[in-house]
C-alpha cells in the first residue's frame, strides 16, 4: 500500500493564510505531475516552497478531488470535519412513557409510539397539544397520508400513538382520528378456475381417488 501511494504520490490540505487571504494550502511531494496541475489550475493563486495556495473562497473539495486524486492520495481531514448527525431528542408529555411501560407494551412499540407522537408534537409546535380538537388531528393525519406518502400499517400506527395519549395517559373518551376511516390493507379475492380449467386438471390425475377429492373440493367451493 505504501508503495502504491509514493508511487501515486500524496497531497495534504491544510487550512491558512496568504497575504492575508484565507486559503487553502496544498502540500505535496514531488511530483511532476502535481506540479503540472497545479501550474494549470486557474484556481490557485501561488505555488511557493512546494505548496499551492487556493483562496477560501473559490476552494471546492468535490471538484479538487475530481481532479488531483487520480494523481495523489489525498488527505483532505485538516479541512473538513465530517459532524455527526445530533441524535433527535424525544420530550414526551408527562406519563406518556411511564404508561406505556406500565402497560408493558413491547420495545419495539414503545420506540414507535415515541417517534411517532414526538412528530405529532413537531408537527403543532407552539400549540397547547391539550387543546387540540379532533379536526386538528385529522388534518395532521391527512397531511400524512397526502402529503407524505405514509402507508396504511403507519397510518394506524401513528393514530394508535395519538389516541393512546389522549385516551389513556390524559382518560378522554375514545375518538375516531384521520378524517376517514380506519384505514385496512386491501385483500384482493382469490382467482376461482372455470370448469374447463378444472376438468384439465382431473385429465392430469391418474388417480381415481385424487380426481374424486378434488371434484369434491371444487364443487363446495
Amino acid at each position: 500500500m505504501d508503495k502504491i501511494l509514493k508511487q501515486r504520490g500524496s497531497i495534504v490540505l491544510h487550512k491558512d493564510r496568504y497575504n492575508g487571504e484565507e486559503c487553502i494550502r496544498v502540500d505535496y511531494a514531488d511530483s511532476q505531475a502535481i506540479t503540472l496541475l497545479l501550474a494549470q489550475d486557474t484556481d490557485v493563486a501561488a505555488v511557493v516552497d512546494g505548496s499551492g495556495y487556493i483562496p477560501a473562497t473559490v476552494f471546492r473539495l468535490p471538484a479538487f478531488y475530481d481532479r488531483y486524486s487520480p494523481h495523489a492520495y489525498i488527505d483532505y481531514s485538516r479541512v473538513y470535519v465530517r459532524h455527526p448527525k445530533p441524535k433527535r431528542e424525544y420530550v414526551l408529555p408527562k406519563g406518556y412513557l411511564e404508561l406505556l411501560e406500565q402497560k408493558r407494551y413491547s420495545p419495539s412499540t414503545v420506540k414507535t409510539y415515541k417517534a411517532y407522537f414526538s412528530d405529532f408534537m413537531e408537527y403543532h409546535k407552539g400549540r397547547n397539544i391539550d387543546r387540540l380538537k379532533v379536526p386538528d388531528i385529522n388534518k395532521y393525519i391527512l397531511y400524512l397520508v397526502n402529503e407524505k406518502k405514509i402507508s396504511v400499517s403507519q397510518q394506524n400506527m401513528r393514530i394508535n400513538a395519538i389516541k393512546f395519549y389522549y385516551e389513556q395517559v390524559k382518560g378522554g373518551k375514545r375518538q375516531y382520528y384521520g378524517g376517514i376511516t380506519r384505514a385496512k390493507e386491501y385483500k384482493s379475492l382469490p382467482e376461482v378456475l372455470s370448469r374447463n380449467e378444472v376438468r384439465r386438471i382431473l385429465s392430469c390425475l391418474a388417480n381415481r381417488k385424487h380426481r374424486c377429492m378434488i371434484s369434491l373440493i371444487y364443487s363446495a367451493g
